[in-house]
């Protein structure tokens, strides 16, 4: 009777871990298979070295003019509808001098958000079917079950910036789903391209 316990013990012990190795198996091809999507992926969203070109040409001030040129469009676009004090907190306005209207403010400020040279960056990769390669990682990494991954928007601004790259990327053929779970007063995290 005890050869017949342990025999079936034997048997159900060689099952499970047969089991487990085909589970493990089984898990780290569905990693491979993903990490290989992500791969493609990114080779086709971003260029480094058309990234640094781009913002080495932003940072040199020659050429302020011809980026303000390329990113207001954008922006006016964005602003249209929306109240800028919602895309961008009073509390983070630059300071309003004395004999500054709240009108003339507005304008300073929208100004300085225009000059925002990451947004510029993201901006003008976009228009060439591209993204930061950081915003790749960010999102590439996302999982519902870590609440800081995806790409993280310091303001509402900035998320409806990353709004309009999505949409300039699926106008050129980059056909991922971008996705925004929800934009605050100061913000959005979880911004993410299904992959």
């Amino acid at each position: 009777m005890e050869l017949v316990i342990a025999v079936i013990l034997v048997i159900i012990l060689f099952v499970k871990i047969n089991s487990d190795k085909e589970a493990k198996r089984s898990a780290c091809e569905r990693f491979d298979e993903k990490q290989r999507k992500i791969s493609e992926w990114k080779a086709r969203v971003t260029d480094r070295n058309l990234e640094r070109q781009l913002k080495a040409f932003i940072q040199n001030p020659e050429n302020k003019e011809t980026v303000s040129m390329t990113v207001s469009p954008v922006y006016d676009s964005i602003w249209r509808d929306k109240d800028f004090s919602d895309l961008f907190p009073k509390d983070r306005w630059c300071r309003r001098k004395d004999d500054w209207t709240l009108e003339y403010h507005e304008q300073v400020q929208r100004e300085l958000c225009k000059m925002n040279t990451e947004n510029a960056l993201r901006i003008m990769m976009a228009k060439r079917g591209k993204i930061l390669d950081y915003d790749a990682d960010r999102s590439s990494s996302y999982s519902q079950n870590v609440m800081a991954s995806g790409i993280s928007a310091d303001s509402p601004l900035t998320a409806y910036v990353l709004i309009w790259c999505a949409k300039e990327l699926e106008k050129q053929g980059i056909g991922n789903r971008f996705v925004v779970p929800s934009i605050g007063k100061y913000g959005a995290g979880g911004l993410h391209w299904e992959l």
